[in-house]
């Protein structure tokens, strides 16, 4: 079957444990397990992890489909857990719109108050492990090492006020760029 060759950065150490198939990378920013089936085998070669299938040549069309996948599917989990321990992901959301604003209730609760233009309140809270900054209370900056728990929470509050097609008015993300549509005409 094919190998595939992930390249691994100066600050990161990668550790496989046979007997258990699970395989543990270590950075500055801390660790991630992965737990790999025994149809996968992992050699470490100059600063590159070589991934290799275990399979038999004699497979069904099928089932190499199924290796394939779940061969690419544990490559960028990989790539991904090599990325959350060497550098922190920042992400920032704007507020666009007359009176679309938000307060930091309580800063060791990470406690949102988002003002959407509803006619009630809008409370979130953000989980411990994303930090919270702001230069103005229109553009919010998260900050944190975990990407999944990072991008769940961004849509999670961007869900609360879905940009406007015509005016462009809602929580936007930094580089997003909405095509307006134009009104009705007379």
């Amino acid at each position: 079957m094919k190998t595939y060759v992930i390249k691994i950065p100066k600050n990161v150490a990668i550790f496989y444990c046979k007997t258990t198939n699970f395989l543990v990378v270590q950075g500055l920013l801390g660790q991630r397990a992965l737990k790999t089936s025994k149809a996968f085998s992992f050699i470490s070669i100059n600063r590159n992890l070589v991934l290799k299938n275990e399979c038999s040549v004699f497979l069904t069309k099928k089932t190499k489909k199924v290796i394939v996948s779940s061969t690419k599917t544990l490559r960028t989990l990989i790539k991904k857990s090599i990325l959350e321990v060497s550098i922190c992901l920042l992400k920032k959301l704007k507020f666009i719109g007359l009176g679309y604003k938000f307060f930091l209730i309580d800063s060791n609760l990470n406690l949102l108050h988002l003002k959407l233009g509803y006619s009630h309140s809008v409370y979130f809270h953000v989980p411990s492990t994303i930090t919270l900054n702001f230069n103005k209370n229109t553009i919010l900056y998260f900050k944190s090492n975990d990407y999944y728990n990072l991008t769940q929470t961004l849509s999670k509050i961007k869900s609360n006020k879905i940009p406007d097609l015509y005016k462009g008015k809602g929580i936007l993300y930094e580089n997003e760029i909405i095509q307006l549509k134009k009104g009705k005409k007379i």
